[in-house]
């Protein structure tokens, strides 16, 4: 892959600022001792689990190619995990540059800096969530099919709906394009992923995976929001910066073919999620995350649009003031690229929240007692990540539970399996509160004293 080009001031140029967004981005992961969703916590535990069950690579919920790509680095702990996303995440920079190149950026230093310095990227990008793959995954599948391989690019299409289910719409429009081109082998090749994961799913569970598709209000807890949903925000996440120098882009892009082949599956995107958060479809919690896929497109854009400002101001320079205008260009630029990296280094590391602080504390009061942690009920993921015992989920009513058993209830997750606190603590002579974390309280752990009557 041609990474830069030009002399070797532009060559160096883009290995540091590469350098700087990756520093960034990797410190900004590794001291967050929060996470950007919970979901991450269950991500993780679903890859580095699975070395004891394997069958949870399978996970739909986990998304089976994030499943497979964080499985091994998940030995190493949540840490390296990240650490590995941030690797994932320069990759794809590394490819949307090979993109860029193709579409005629000319300052190929731009794309890693109006990338690694959009806040999003240093704030979600060292996440082992699925939209990190998928975003390299992504751009893999673009690069493929502007360099006219459309087998390998089929492949890689075929694996974004087993990365995140949104990518079914990608493969789709893939699909349109080669139906297009009665290119029959391809379009094989496009379901071979989907053919595959289906045919080993269903010699495992014994049940078709492709079920989920159609269940399209699995539960109505995440609602619904507008047409603008998504759009609102970006400029908080992508940063004024690089939003307001896509702009110029649009109008080059439009005439030109590969610039339409690389914008239209990430417009593609964006149109699918909020098609589907504007009718509260497939449990969408309508995070601004989902769209992180989307910062190779706006880095790119980003770039295009500089340089066509830049080529622009041309048009007025004279021989009297070649000069003057070439400091004038400069100066733009570097303005432009200033105003890119104070955006990205307003990230700061994510504290732990009000829910792990709780947590951590119940882990380790439990740690200094001397309770019989036989058995052990909790449901918030916090709590799996900071207690080094054995614990589960509620799977039997909390009236069927055994004297002794120990429950950890929190204000999050609890009532959704059935842990109501009031109910709990409406029975002393069944459940002792033997302690509180946080206030309201935002944790707390019971322990059956008694066997309850049933309900």
């Amino acid at each position: 892959m041609t990474i830069t080009a030009g002399p070797n001031r532009e060559r160096f140029l883009y290995l540091a600022i590469f350098a700087v967004g990756f520093c960034w981005t990797l410190y900004i992961g590794l001291a967050s001792a929060g996470v950007p969703v919970h979901d991450e916590l269950a991500h993780y535990f679903i890859s580095r689990d699975a070395w004891q069950q394997p069958e949870l690579l399978l996970s739909m919920w986990g998304r089976p190619v994030r499943n497979i790509v964080y499985w091994l680095p998940a030995i190493g702990g949540l840490k390296a995990a990240r650490v590995f996303s941030v690797i994932l995440t320069g990759l794809t920079i590394g490819i949307a540059t090979e993109i860029g190149r193709l579409i005629g950026v000319q300052r190929l230093y731009l794309i890693p800096l109006f990338i690694w310095f959009q806040p999003w990227v240093s704030a979600i990008s060292f996440a082992v969530l699925p939209q990190i793959p998928f975003a390299l995954i992504l751009a893999g599948g673009v690069l493929l099919a502007l360099k006219k391989k459309d087998g390998a690019a089929s492949i890689a299409f075929g694996l974004l709906p087993l990365t995140r289910h949104e990518g079914l719409a990608l493969l789709g429009l893939w699909l349109l394009y080669l139906f297009w081109k009665r290119s029959w082998r391809n379009v094989a090749l496009a379901f071979l992923p989907l053919l595959l994961f289906n045919l080993v799913f269903f010699l495992v569970e014994r049940e078709a995976a492709f079920a989920i598709y159609f269940n399209t209000a699995p539960t109505d807890r995440y609602g619904s929001g507008t047409w603008l949903h998504y759009i609102r925000p970006l400029p908080k996440y992508v940063g004024f910066p690089v939003l307001l120098l896509s702009l110029p882009a649009i109008f080059p892009l439009a005439k030109n073919r590969s610039g339409v082949a690389v914008f239209l599956p990430y417009l593609a995107y964006l149109f699918t999620h909020t098609v589907i958060y504007r009718f509260g479809l497939f449990a969408s919690g309508g995070y601004q995350l989902f769209l992180l896929p989307m910062a190779p497109a706006f880095g790119l854009a980003a770039a295009l649009g500089l340089e066509q400002l830049l080529a622009a101001s041309q048009r007025f320079a004279r021989p009297a003031n070649a000069n003057s205008w070439a400091i004038i260009r400069t100066s733009f630029l570097l303005i432009c690229a200033i105003l890119a990296v104070v955006a990205g280094l307003s990230t700061r590391p994510l504290p732990l929240d009000d829910e792990g602080v709780a947590l951590q504390n119940a882990t380790n009061w439990l740690s200094e007692s001397d309770l019989d942690q036989t058995s052990v009920i909790a449901s918030h993921v916090w709590f799996e990540y900071f207690y080094d015992g054995d614990s589960s989920g509620l799977t039997t009513p909390a009236a069927d539970l055994q004297p002794g058993t120990i429950v950890v209830w929190d204000q999050h997750y609890s009532e959704r399996v059935g842990l109501v606190y009031d109910d709990l603590i409406s029975l002393p002579d069944c459940w002792q509160e033997a302690a509180q974390f946080g206030d309201g309280p935002v944790a707390a752990i019971f322990i059956k004293s008694a066997r309850c009557p049933a309900d």
